[in-house]
């Protein structure tokens, strides 16, 4: 019988260090707890994102272009500038126009971008891309390819990345054209 009173004291005194321990102890009352902090967003104002999201897109334009007249052959650079969907995107139709032996002359360029929104995890942006100087010739220099539209409506997100923004997601926008 002592030893059953024992293992019941035990397990009385464990049970109760351990609401002590995480505050729903009678110690807790009256105390006020310290509220979560609230998340910052990436950046405070819409200028600010505006610029780190336009920097992060013309970075990206730059690698880009180069891997494009380059005949695709340095794709892996463009991880450099993108990840996630974005990367996966176009790495693969990069394969398959360096497997065709395509390359680009002249190169895309962007004509705006505008913020959608941003928050502690990301930057949406709005960019209208200019392809009407962009084309895909083949190994004999023949053309093969023109882009669809002279100007491109494209939805982006970007990620925080090192000390700025880096491409995670760009699909053509269906939406009203932002060009």
């Amino acid at each position: 019988m002592l030893r059953v009173v024992r293992v019941i004291s035990a397990a009385v005194i464990a049970s109760a260090l351990a609401l002590t321990a995480t505050g729903c102890g009678p110690e807790d009352e009256g105390r006020s707890r310290t509220p979560a902090p609230t998340p910052t967003p990436l950046f405070a104002t819409e200028e600010e994102a505006l610029a780190a999201a336009t920097d992060a897109y013309d970075a990206y334009m730059h690698v880009f272009n180069e891997v494009a007249v380059g005949g695709w052959k340095e794709r892996n650079r463009l991880s450099e500038v993108e990840t996630g969907d974005a990367l996966k995107d176009d790495l693969a139709f990069a394969a398959k126009y360096a497997a065709h032996g395509w390359r680009a002359v002249g190169g895309f360029r962007f004509r705006s971008l505008s913020v959608q929104s941003w928050d502690v995890r990301s930057v949406a942006a709005y960019v209208c891309l200019d392809g009407s100087g962009a084309h895909l010739v083949d190994k004999q220099g023949r053309a093969v390819a023109t882009p669809p539209h002279d100007e491109i409506s494209l939805e982006l997100r970007f990620l925080p990345s090192g000390s700025g923004l880096t491409i995670d997601r760009s699909e053509v926008w269906d939406g009203e054209s932002v060009c």
